[in-house]
């Protein structure tokens, strides 16, 4: 008999799948060979399988997929609180001259540095992350043991980075092309991020599709956030930001649209009938008065739906346990109907939602046999979580990431008993820290 002297064995825990059916083992274990879960069981049955294998007892802590932030503005660490209590449009006036003067490759490898830090010590594994200097956010990333689906982000008058449209396209064709070489298995795959119809013209919108399309990248783009943003696309561009999206062939399986709140029907069954996935992003859409999107009319369509916490200067943090909340309450509140997104179907948005609208859905966002050792471990033995009658219930409506103590990523611990083993946080919290003076006076 094999001793399986590599693997490692997780025993005894609470075990949340995700899964097809939703399983929920009370008493099983995880066995992970090599980046791959190689069983997933009750516990007798896992450690009779793999006898030679070292132990990790749960204690009955749960453990769940790792969390996907379905869009996120990583580097925005750098802002965060500098643009509270304003509208979308009064964010963008206040954020964009400071992204203007403040960004740097080195600023974004400490923003991202921190946002990194924060995001796996909060149970979150992988994110959909639209900015600028997108080579140094894959390698703080890669470093830091998060998965990151970046790329090259697109503004139609040119980036922070100096660098006028056209660059950016060559910039990209020439990034995918290295990416195709370089990392062919990769779950995550490729990706192109033109911010918006309002800063990306229609042209240069079928353009980036058109190249990201050929070097097999998915598409990523703000849509419909505000009623603002649908007014001034509309009167621009003679047709709503859906509308126009759909005459540039900008929706479809290989798109991701951020936000969508202010959707009428047709344009919630163009998106349901071209195999967009949408992000909902309710933190930031609630703090910019943007409104509430409709999420449930979108599932109940089949739209593949994930969720965001947008970036950290208009939602305040990267906190996907508080979006989890927010999404299963909101919708009860505003429908009047308690059975309106359910804990499960939250749990699913925040997990195999978000891995399915990466594209990545065989290999990320549950617990099952042959998929990526992507976990996260609660401690469970917190009176806020006590009794728990309904495991998904107690992580949607109790947890937080204060409950988080342990997060594999690929088979790799990267944080252990609430530490976490790749980053110095102390120095990433320095290092922004340090910036504020610049961020306040490049707004003087």
């Amino acid at each position: 008999m094999p001793t399986h002297a590599g693997a490692l064995v997780l025993t005894g825990g609470t075990i949340i799948t995700c899964d097809a059916d939703d399983r929920v083992l009370d008493d099983g274990a995880l066995a992970i060979v090599g980046d791959r879960l190689a069983a997933v069981g009750p516990t007798a049955d896992v450690t009779a399988a793999y006898p030679g294998a070292a132990r990790h007892p749960l204690g009955g802590a749960i453990v769940m997929p790792g969390l996907i932030n379905a869009h996120t503005h990583l580097a925005m660490t750098l802002f965060r609180g500098l643009a509270d209590d304003v509208d979308l449009e009064g964010f963008l006036d206040r954020i964009m001259p400071a992204e203007a003067n403040v960004l740097s490759g080195e600023a974004v490898r400490d923003g991202v540095t921190l946002a990194v830090a924060e995001s796996l010590l909060g149970g979150v594994t992988a994110a959909l992350d639209m900015y600028f200097w997108d080579g140094v956010a894959s390698e703080v990333a890669r470093s830091g043991g998060l998965r990151l689906a970046g790329g090259p982000a697109f503004l139609g008058g040119g980036s922070p980075e100096g660098t006028s449209f056209d660059a950016q396209v060559e910039r990209a064709r020439r990034l995918w092309a290295d990416q195709a070489e370089e990392t062919p298995d990769d779950p995550i795959g490729r990706w192109a991020h033109p911010h918006s119809t309002y800063t990306v013209d229609p042209d240069q919108l079928a353009l980036v599709a058109e190249a990201a399309r050929a070097a097999g990248a998915r598409l990523h783009t703000h849509a419909s956030e505000s009623a603002g943003e649908v007014a001034m696309v509309s009167a621009a561009r003679g047709m709503r930001p859906i509308a126009l999206l759909d005459s540039l062939g900008l929706l479809g399986p290989d798109v991701v649209l951020a936000h969508a709140v202010h959707l009428d029907e047709a344009e919630i069954a163009a998106i349901a009938a071209s195999g967009t996935s949408v992000a909902h992003c309710p933190a930031s859409n609630l703090k910019l008065g943007s409104g509430i999107a409709p999420i449930p009319a979108l599932l109940a369509a089949g739209v593949v739906i994930g969720l965001g916490t947008d970036g950290p200067a208009s939602s305040n943090d990267l906190d996907l346990f508080a979006v989890m909340r927010l999404t299963a309450l909101i919708h009860k509140g505003v429908s009047g109907d308690a059975t309106t997104m359910t804990a499960h179907q939250v749990l699913r948005a925040a997990t195999i939602g978000g891995a399915t609208l990466l594209g990545a859905g065989d290999s990320l966002g549950s617990l099952e046999v042959g998929k990526q050792a992507d976990l996260v471990v609660l401690d469970a033995g917190a009176p806020h979580l006590t009794p728990s009658y309904d495991p998904i219930g107690t992580v949607v409506y109790a947890a937080g990431r204060g409950d988080v103590t342990d997060v594999w990523m690929a088979g790799r611990r990267v944080v252990a008993d609430r530490t976490l083993l790749t980053i110095d946080v102390a120095a990433a919290r320095h290092a922004v820290a340090g910036r504020r003076d610049q961020v306040l006076a490049a707004l003087s």
